[in-house]
């Protein structure tokens, strides 16, 4: 007969409670929207796959409750109630203290790094749900070596593989703890007999073939034969990005980021876990030796197998999980003394709950806001506004159909939830520009062609797209030229219409909703503040045209969420460029290079700079550098030749401009500079040559009618100094709002 545990209720209520107070009401950044889109319309999410989270997050989307996304949230806080509950179970086998194993459980989920997977749709919360149960089994099985706990761990293990393989890290300290003092047990059990046990759930990875060769509508990396399927739940595409790609001067500072944050776990009340470590650790070495294997591992998948930002994806839950169990163990040491009193037992279990609910209470409050995403509607509306984008335009200009090329898992993923999940029937389609998502559109392996292949044949469909009469709409504006069309502003998206037609001038910023984006006290995480960050970039984008001091102020309210962001300090520099205001160009630029120093267009643009500023030397430094890092970059070598020109040094001035004309035959100011420096050195006929192809290219350009009278001088045989400025120095156009994403992934 199952007795009913209090305790066990009492830590799955009591920590369910503040992650449904907390609970995110929508989609969130990451990889929600991605995990939800693919559960809800059964499809593939993100390598590797997660078969069981899309059939359990399914069945959870069933339940009446709330939008489909906050289904799934409340998924995950169920499953990370349930981890906390076997917290509880762990420390209530190892202590064998009831109130001190409620502490442990209740401080499990009260953990920042727990509390934060609890309120949003991610793999996590199941994850460490799995982890916990599996360690719990394994200690039950040590108490209780018999062939049915051998059984529930090897079908536990097996099945939380079909979750996240990640659990793989963790087989070493799982193995100890089951094999330590058990050996002759295991030898006896035959543990090839139970292999079943552990083989029968890894079935569930079927779905993911089975559901690929559905054709569902999201249905990333398409693993419908058994090589796509491989490297989909190996993740091959992650591990070519993130597994050993840190450089050794960065281990240091991430180790040390990962142990901070694992302190920080329950604030104050973490001095519980020393307590119980130095209090148990001599009594429970095997569990002792289990905690530095869990740790071990969590510490080498976080220096080693993912360079993703400690302040994006949450390393260590396994660790944080354990060390809740040791806080439990720092409870029991402190009941032990307080049993030693001489007061009445009474008095001595209130003074015990008393501890509990202190321990617990500093660290509800101390993550109790960094937690809560109970308004956060940041990721909703800002996919929400890029579709009001298109629909105003549908219905002004009588389109039913429109496509959106998205990049950066912020935008993306919410983009799919939008059209996928909560409007399917909106006529307009996500294209995901790396191809991980869209195959169909791009090719099945369009992912793994080399980057000049990858981007030759993306500029080509996405071209056809165009010509075909579609919409065509992008959330970071391209930098691919299309024939006779021209790339325009619209809100958040930029359209793609024909070259000669008249742009809309609808304020489209009046139809979004601005929930969270203008509150700066409000605490968000980095990828939230992130993704905020783009309604500032992009509404300066939109301001440079007429208000270059609104589009400036905007763009440092960018800064302040992302200091460090060195595309933002490139495109706040170009603004004071534009302002004549040189000085805080050059201010922004070098610290832009601080943050990027391989990127040519910034030193261009700080040899810009400093040639307004009449600092020749260092101007000419800059360009050269800026050739140095990319020899192929023409505008800084023709800004070089340009201020070569002005110094009179036309031997090297033509040697650069003629490079200028082999890399970009097209470039009208090599020609005019060119016939400038001939036509100074008294060589009328190719000065004649070389202004004839500039008034080619540039009939109207803003010395043509100058260049069309010395022409005419020339043939006349009547020969005058060349007025004007033809140095021809240009800074590079401003990319405002060309987001830098990292992602996120």
């Amino acid at each position: 007969m199952i007795r009913f545990d209090k305790g066990l209720a009492l830590v799955f209520v009591a920590t369910l409670i503040p992650y449904y107070l907390t609970l995110c009401p929508t989609i969130y950044t990451g990889d929600s929207g991605d995990f939800i889109t693919a559960s809800y319309t059964l499809g593939i999410p993100h390598p590797g796959g997660y078969p069981l989270y899309m059939i359990l997050g399914k069945l959870f989307s069933l339940i009446p409750l709330g939008s489909v996304a906050y289904r799934y949230n409340l998924m995950s806080a169920v499953f990370t109630s349930c981890a906390a509950s076997c917290c509880y179970l762990i420390a209530k086998e190892l202590f064998d203290s009831e109130r001190a194993a409620v502490g442990a459980g209740l401080l499990a989920g009260l953990s920042r790094s727990i509390w934060d997977q609890a309120t949003i749709a991610e793999a996590y919360a199941l994850n460490g749900f799995f982890f916990v149960l599996v360690t719990w089994l394994s200690i039950r099985y040590r108490k209780e070596p018999n062939s049915r706990n051998l059984a529930f761990i090897l079908a536990a293990f097996g099945l939380s593989l079909t979750n996240h393989l990640s659990m793989l890290f963790y087989l070493p300290a799982f193995a100890y703890l089951v094999w330590e003092g058990n050996k002759k047990a295991l030898v006896a059990q035959e543990l090839k007999k139970h292999i079943l046990a552990f083989v029968a759930p890894l079935a569930v990875y079927a779905y993911l073939p089975i559901r690929a060769m559905s054709d569902p509508p999201y249905n990333w990396g398409n693993p419908d034969n058994l090589s796509r399927f491989i490297r989909h739940v190996t993740g091959a595409v992650h591990r070519r990005t993130y597994v050993l790609s840190l450089p050794a001067d960065e281990l240091f500072e991430r180790f040390w980021g990962l142990i901070t944050s694992l302190a920080a776990q329950i604030s104050f009340a973490f001095a519980l876990v020393i307590i119980g470590i130095y209090g148990r650790g001599g009594k429970e070495k095997t569990f002792i030796r289990f905690t530095g294997i869990i740790t071990a591992a969590d510490i080498a998948y976080t220096l080693f197998f993912n360079e993703a930002s400690l302040d994006v994806t949450t390393f260590g839950i396994p660790t944080a999980l354990i060390l809740a169990v040791w806080a439990g163990a720092g409870l029991s040491v402190i009941f032990e003394y307080v049993n030693k009193t001489k007061t009445r037992i009474s008095e001595k279990q209130l003074a015990k709950s008393v501890l509990v609910v202190f321990a617990c209470t500093i660290a509800l409050y101390a993550n109790y806001d960094i937690s809560d995403r109970s308004q956060n509607l940041i990721a909703y509306d800002f996919a929400n506004n890029l579709i009001k984008t298109v629909e105003y335009d549908m219905k002004a200009e009588g389109f039913t159909k429109a496509l959106i090329f998205a990049q950066g898992d912020n935008i993306v993923f919410p983009l799919y939830y939008m059209t996928l999940v909560e409007r399917p029937e909106s006529g307009i389609s996500v294209i995901e520009e790396t191809g991980f998502i869209s195959h169909e559109f791009y090719g099945a392996d369009f992912i793994w062609l080399e980057p000049r292949e990858h981007e030759r044949i993306k500029g080509e469909l996405e071209y056809d797209a165009i010509m075909s009469g579609k919409a065509v709409y992008y959330t970071i504006k391209p930098d691919i030229v299309f024939p006779g069309h021209k790339i325009e502003q619209r809100g958040l998206l930029y359209r793609v219409i024909p070259g000669d037609t008249t742009g809309s001038y609808s304020n489209y910023w009046e139809l979004y909703d601005y929930r969270q984006v203008w509150n700066t006290t409000i605490n968000l995480d980095l990828m939230t503040k992130r993704l905020k960050s783009v309604y500032y970039i992009r509404f300066a984008q939109y301001h440079l045209d007429f208000d270059k001091s609104r589009a400036a102020y905007l763009l440092g309210m960018a800064l302040k969420i992302r200091p460090d962001d060195a595309q933002i300090r490139y495109d706040l520099g170009n603004i004071f460029l534009g302002m004549q205001q040189y000085a805080k160009a050059v201010e922004q630029f070098e610290i832009s290079l601080r943050l990027d120093p391989d990127n040519a267009k910034t030193y261009n643009n700080m040899g810009f700079a400093y040639s307004m500023m009449d600092e020749v030397g260092k101007a000419r430094a800059y360009y050269k550098t800026a050739l140095k890092k990319n020899p192929r970059y023409t505008k800084a070598r023709a800004n070089l030749a340009g201020l070569l020109t002005e110094s009179q040094a036309f031997t090297e001035a033509v040697q650069h401009y003629n490079i200028v004309i082999k890399e970009d035959p097209d470039n009208a100011r090599a020609y005019f500079n060119l016939g400038r420096i001939a036509f100074v050195n008294e060589n009328y006929e190719a000065s004649k040559v070389m202004w004839e192809r500039y008034l080619e290219l540039e009939p109207n350009g803003p010395m043509a009618q100058e260049v069309k009278d010395y022409v005419e001088k020339i043939d006349a045989g009547v020969f005058e100094k060349v007025e004007g400025d033809p140095s021809g120095m240009v800074a590079e156009d401003t990319q405002t709002g060309e987001e830098t994403v990292d992602s996120v992934q």
